[in-house]
């Protein structure tokens, strides 16, 4: 070895990769994601089921949900003691209380779920899908998961358990308003028409060009939107100070057999409902109601 130096600067030299030239340097290797058999990809059929799971839970906190909230639980008058309505309350309550359980897991489920970023790629780097999670749509649905049990608690506690007075109630009656905070979860359904294996696929395009799904399309967020303005009409009349000279007490529905003018006031909840959805789309569709 000692008579030959060219062995040794031979033994010396770095290993090449076959099929590299002399002046061209190894690609470096790319070091895999942080973390990314923690995270649940796109084509994860248990992913595809939790998410339609959610979807119909967000259909019924924009539709169910929203009308028992503004037109039972804001009624206009309140509503009197019923041994068949508390009981049908209580199962509201007990299947709202397993839609919360259901948000909570999905608030903390998001996230392990990957994202497609700007070039349309799919993110699987835990650190880089957590912190889009926070940067997006965790504040919105942290507040929606807030329980209105708890902001109750946190009411009386500050007030006094003696203290119990008409204002509290108007007080607790109002912070029921944080339900509708679930509302903003519907963001969410937007994200539904961007998805990449919608827009590639055959079947959902074929959907798109026929001119019926155009007009369904239509009708229903009409209806939608006419439903949430119609709620937020009818709220408004609730949480006034006098609901007795609101609208829905000057509103004239019906005539009984002694002549005497039956206001809406005084109709069920379906009736007030309905005289709201078709006092909105009254506005939208003509000159005014």
């Amino acid at each position: 070895m000692a008579g030959r130096p060219e062995l040794l600067d031979a033994a010396m030299a770095p290993i090449r990769e076959p099929g590299l030239a002399d002046d061209e340097e190894p690609l470096p290797v790319e070091e895999p994601p942080c973390c990314s058999a923690f995270v649940v990809r796109k084509s994860n059929p248990l992913r595809s089921c939790w998410m339609c799971l959610v979807t119909l839970l967000l259909v019924y906190t924009g539709t169910i949900f929203l009308y028992r909230l503004c037109f039972l639980d804001f009624r206009i008058p309140p509503p009197s003691s019923d041994p068949t309505a508390e009981a049908s309350s209580a199962g509201w309550k007990e299947f709202d209380l397993l839609v919360t359980i259901i948000f909570w897991v999905d608030l903390v489920a998001n996230f392990f779920f990957s994202f497609d970023d700007e070039q349309g790629d799919e993110v699987v780097d835990l650190r880089a899908v957590s912190t889009h999670y926070l940067q997006s749509y965790f504040a919105v649905n942290f507040i929606a998961c807030i329980p209105e049990e708890l902001i109750e608690v946190v009411i009386s506690g500050t007030t006094g358990s003696g203290e119990v007075s008409s204002s509290l109630n108007q007080g607790v009656r109002t912070v029921r308003l944080q339900r509708i905070s679930r509302l903003a979860r519907l963001m969410r359904l937007t994200r539904l028409g961007k998805l990449k294996a919608q827009r590639t696929s055959h079947w959902y395009r074929w959907m798109q060009r026929q001119k019926g799904v155009r007009v369904l399309n239509l009708a229903g967020g009409l209806t939608w939107v006419v439903h949430v303005l119609a709620c937020g009409w009818y709220l408004c009349a609730s949480l006034h100070d006098d609901p007795s000279k609101s609208w829905v007490a000057r509103r004239v529905v019906d005539v009984d057999p002694s002549g005497n003018s039956v206001a809406l006031i005084e109709a069920g909840p379906l009736d007030q409902w309905l005289t709201s959805m078709y006092f909105i789309l009254t506005v939208f569709t003509t000159v005014g109601f």
